[in-house]
């Protein structure tokens, strides 16, 4: 199967970050944008890079383009995490917080706001969402060893 154009300009930004060299990564990842606009790892990649470069504001602004043109629920929650990195905890929560209220059974965001509760020193929080998706899936024991992990946390 033939690449895309988008894919093949991507196909060299992760060497480029494993190698450390974040400015071609960036331009990449830019060069990327420019011949497929909705390619959303290069959006996501572009995002973390200038999170990682220290140009927060970009970057949210990076996230939010994409968001506007495609959102999906793994979207938002690299928002939500890029918000926790730079310390802006209520902005993050707020984020996990509308997908929950709009897809309140969705497992990935169940795990991601509960891993970010127990992250940040709220395991009674973090707790209430390990039960709702131990209530989601109850056999599954990687689930069951996550949610008393949170427990002995909290004890």
């Amino acid at each position: 199967m033939a690449q895309s154009p988008g894919d093949a300009a991507f196909a060299r930004v992760p060497e480029l970050i494993a190698a450390g060299d974040l400015a071609g990564a960036e331009a990449q990842s830019r060069a990327c944008i420019a011949v497929e606009p909705d390619h959303p790892r290069a959006w996501f990649t572009l995002a973390d890079i200038l999170t990682q470069r220290g140009a927060f504001a970009d970057a949210e602004r990076a996230l939010q383009e994409q968001l506007a043109k495609r959102p999906t629920v793994e979207g938002h929650i690299v928002l939500a995490q890029m918000r926790e990195r730079v310390g802006r905890l209520r902005a993050a929560e707020d984020v996990y917080l509308q997908i929950l209220r709009e897809l309140p059974k969705h497992g990935t965001a169940l795990m991601a706001i509960a891993e970010f509760y127990g992250r940040n020193e709220a395991g009674r929080e973090a707790l209430k969402y390990w039960k709702r998706i131990m209530d989601l899936a109850p056999g599954d024991i990687r689930l069951s060893l996550a949610h008393a992990q949170a427990l002995l946390e909290t004890a």
